[in-house]
């Protein structure tokens, strides 16, 4: 999917916004990782599997500094 694609400008990019507004803001987060996963899988789908095993590393380093700090 490309930016100026009909599929990301008429479709994607409306619902995606839609949902975010609509959802609470605790929420939100969640919605734009998802969302971020399903953009970059659209291209090719193992990118949304390095993307979802980096940043799934840097929340569980995350938590280990939070637990370390205190």
């Amino acid at each position: 999917m490309i930016f100026s694609s009909h599929i990301f400008i008429f479709y994607f990019l409306p619902l995606v916004l839609c949902l975010y507004y609509l959802l609470p803001f605790k929420a939100r987060t969640a919605l734009i990782a998802l969302s971020s996963y399903v953009f970059y899988g659209w291209a090719n789908p193992i990118w949304a599997v390095i993307m979802f095993f980096g940043s799934s590393v840097d929340y569980l380093c995350g938590l280990a500094l939070v637990r370390l700090s205190a």
